[in-house]
């Protein structure tokens, strides 16, 4: 369930990509961060993917916001199940993120340590 105020923020920023005005790398990452405050990891995750079809390449703070958005999503799992696919979607990411030769930082391995 979406917070009020990531629900504002998907808000404008859809109308802004709508608008036909280019987002850059820094304006989905800032999306990607409201959705991992606001709990919300599956949408995290489509607007992380959203990074590529915009022809541009996650960095850092891309990957660490995603990572972060599944570690809120193991905090407020409902079962252990549900937590240890939020783990391994988490490591999945942390993978990625080194195969693409994106270096990560204490950020990330603060986060990977919640998961």
């Amino acid at each position: 369930q979406r917070s009020g105020a990531t629900r504002d923020a998907l808000k404008v920023f859809e109308e802004m990509v709508g608008s036909g005005f280019a987002a850059d790398r820094a304006a989905y990452n800032g999306m990607v961060s409201a959705c991992a405050k606001g709990l919300d990891w599956a949408m995290a995750k489509e607007v992380f993917a959203s990074i590529r079809a915009a022809g541009l390449e996650p960095d850092a703070v891309s990957y660490n916001s995603l990572i972060s958005a599944f570690v809120g999503g193991v905090q407020e799992a409902g079962s252990y199940a549900e937590a240890q696919e939020l783990i391994g979607e988490g490591h999945a990411v942390f993978d990625e993120m080194q195969r693409d030769g994106v270096s990560p930082d204490a950020f990330t391995y603060g986060n990977l340590l919640q998961l």
